[in-house]
């Protein structure tokens, strides 16, 4: 394909997994979505996604076009970093699991790519106020509704029920580990009890604690999927125990403007939409709500 929207467009789609989410970052309707994903197989005589449930999956076709896409990405995105020569100091609020298995892991690429840029992460159980600049970028598991915000779906965070495959006694099967009681009402926590009877054995308050306790042999937990499979150690012991959150971006209106806002607003668009893996392309800009 000669046109870099066709290609964009498989990116996109790779990205949300649905027409309509990929719509959506797009700024588009899902029809033309659909328009374009068959104008595109068209000019490629494939088919370039199948359906997986409910997500889009790319097929071998659409993994090789997915791939030429994010090498002329990263290039583009190398070629701008080595452009770039911004300086300045940028806060993000996240919740402690986004920024310890997400951001932290890439922090060394962040430092190469943008020498002059400080970055400050808090990692807060609340929400710090972007209306009243108590933080430049938000990302949280709720869609923000606080002051003028943009606000963008980042990405779906799949949770699956482990255990660990060298501690597979048989309390590991039968203990289940959740949060504290005010959080009995989470998606996974919900998933979690249609497995198991009874009050769980263990309640921890970090994703980090429930992640070692589960290591442990402790028990059994609902955990991010790209954790399960990036750990050797980790097993699905129900395939239909199963749940879903998502993760928003957030920005106030009148800082997307500041070159440094956007620049790590496009860094962590980037590595937020591919988590466990190198590099990845940039989405399209996010939309205001």
């Amino acid at each position: 394909m000669s046109d870099w929207n066709a290609y964009h467009l498989v990116l996109t789609l790779s990205r949300t997994g649905t027409l309509g989410a990929a719509a959506r970052e797009l700024g588009v309707n899902e029809t033309t979505v659909s328009r374009r994903l068959s104008t595109a197989e068209s000019d490629q005589g494939a088919t370039l996604f199948r359906r997986d449930g409910r997500k889009l999956v790319p097929t071998e076709a659409g993994r090789v076009l997915l791939q030429a896409a994010q090498a002329m990405e990263t290039a583009l995105l190398k070629q701008t970093a080595d452009r770039n020569t911004q300086t300045g100091h940028v806060r993000i609020s996240t919740v402690p699991f986004v920024l310890d298995y997400l951001i932290a892991p890439r922090l060394p690429e962040f430092c190469e790519r943008f020498p002059g840029l400080t970055l400050e992460c808090a990692a807060a159980t609340g929400t710090a106020s972007l209306a009243q600049r108590e933080t430049d970028i938000g990302l949280r598991l709720a869609r923000p509704t606080d002051g003028k915000l943009i606000i963008r779906k980042v990405m779906d965070i799949d949770l699956r029920l482990a255990v660990s495959r060298r501690h597979r006694a048989p309390g590991a099967l039968t203990n289940f580990i959740t949060y504290d009681s005010g959080l009995d009402k989470l998606p996974e926590i919900s998933a979690i009890r249609s497995h198991f009877k009874g009050e769980p054995r263990l309640r921890l308050g970090t994703l980090s604690a429930v992640l070692q306790a589960v290591k442990a042999g402790a028990g059994a937990a609902m955990l991010p999927d790209w954790l399960i499979s990036g750990d050797p150690d980790l097993t699905e012991i129900d395939p239909t125990v199963r749940a879903t959150r998502e993760l928003w971006i957030a920005v106030h209106e009148d800082l997307t403007e500041r070159p440094v806002i956007r620049t790590v607003l496009t860094w962590l668009s980037e590595i937020l939409s591919r988590p466990g893996s190198g590099p990845s392309p940039t989405p399209a800009p996010p939309v205001q709500r």
